[in-house]
């Protein structure tokens, strides 16, 4: 769906297979199967992710390998392993997170305290263990870490929160200096009270250049300049708070609305920095919190709001009447995925049920691909994990 060159959709269900969409017979093929050999490799593999490269090819990673993949050719035009005796490889073989940054390059974050940072151009790559230079800090926690986590990135730079069993952090690289700068939870300022111990998993930079932070437990907004933190709780005797102190979604849409997602319902910071709560209305007229940590909030093209939950199924926003309504076409009460196709069409992949494609003004079905029928359109497993 994202793929400028190939325009078709690319699926990844959670067991590590990949499928594509074979629009002449209207079914999914297997392209990677679990823990065969990757077309063009040469290795044997199981894809964990999808991500997007440029508008030519995506990002592939497996347990042990990254792999460059052009969706036209359907197969790797590059490969990168872990090979001791070679420089230009990985510094491990495990990974969790692959991703392309502002400047082209690719990130390969391993499943400990260290990270492969790839420059495509040059054909280079460069090997950072944390405790060694450039990732050795005055006044930062000790490793070994459990791992770096990538939580928002722009035009200026990455964060990653760091996790360790002694205590957490964040690190950010800055693109223009191509360096790395370390800040304990307080942001290396005594005067901001964060509630310890905590663990932020969402940032967000807004239109304006505030920084919102979220994790467990808390919500903090942070002056760009100052990196002074403001907090923001939950309160059950005041409606105009988050729902919950736990955050698990953070989504400004084309209005500068800020969405806050908890762990039990959605909201909007208003202007005066209070929030309102949004409901739903359940298949009897009756007014409902969204549920159990609404899991995506997405904007189409046309400003249309939807959101994936994990307890209540698809919801659409009514502007007009300030409600979420329950879209009845998609079966299921668990989204995993929203995408807006080619045709202005919008897929959605519901946990345990299969793949739905919609008409995004009327929301008439016009395709559904599921696995508990005999016509299983080629899916091997009803749960999706990427649809690209």
């Amino acid at each position: 769906l994202d793929s400028e060159a190939d325009k078709n959709v690319w699926l990844r269900d959670n067991t590590g297979n990949v499928l594509v969409l074979n629009k002449e017979k209207d079914e999914f093929e297997m392209i990677i199967q679990s823990g065969s050999e990757i077309p063009g490799s040469g290795i044997t593999d199981t894809i964990r992710s999808i991500t997007k490269g440029n508008k030519d090819y995506f990002l592939m990673s497996g347990d042990h390998n990254l792999f460059i993949w052009d969706p036209l050719k359907k197969e790797s035009i590059e490969s990168y392993t872990n090979l001791t005796d070679k420089d230009n490889t990985l510094i491990n073989n495990k990974i969790n997170y692959t991703f392309k940054d502002a400047l082209g390059q690719y990130w390969v974050v391993h499943q400990d305290d260290r990270i492969t940072l790839i420059d495509p151009v040059n054909k280079t790559t460069t090997k950072l263990t944390y405790g060694e230079d450039p990732l050795n800090f005055k006044n930062s926690i000790k490793g070994p870490l459990n791992q770096f986590i990538p939580i928002f990135q722009d035009q200026n730079g990455i964060w990653f929160h760091i996790w360790s069993r002694v205590g957490d952090a964040f690190l950010f690289y800055q693109h223009s200096t191509k360096s790395f700068t370390y800040y304990n939870l307080q942001f290396n300022d005594a005067k901001n009270a964060i509630t310890l111990p905590a663990s932020f998993f969402k940032m967000l930079k807004d239109k304006t250049g505030l920084l919102w932070i979220g994790g467990r437990p808390n919500f903090y907004k942070q002056s760009p300049k100052t990196r002074q933190m403001e907090l923001f709780r939950s309160d059950k005797e005041d409606n105009t708070t988050i729902t919950s102190d736990t955050i698990n979604s953070l989504f400004e849409d084309s209005k500068h609305r800020l969405w806050v997602g908890t762990r039990t319902g959605l909201s909007i910071k208003l202007k005066d920095d209070s929030f309102k709560e949004f409901y739903f209305k359940d298949s009897k007229g009756k007014q409902k919190d969204l549920g159990l940590g609404p899991k995506t909030v997405y904007e189409d093209s046309k400003g249309q709001i939807w959101v994936g939950t994990l307890q209540n199924g698809l919801l659409r926003l009514n502007e007009s009447k300030q409600e979420f309504q329950r879209v009845k076409t998609v079966k299921g009460d668990i989204i995993a995925n929203i995408r807006e196709g080619n045709n202005n069409d919008l897929w959605v992949s519901s946990w345990n049920q299969g793949i739905y494609v919609l008409d995004t003004k009327t929301e008439k079905l016009l395709r559904s691909y599921e696995t508990d029928t005999k016509d299983t359109h080629g899916l091997l497993s009803n749960r999706i994990s990427s649809m690209f």
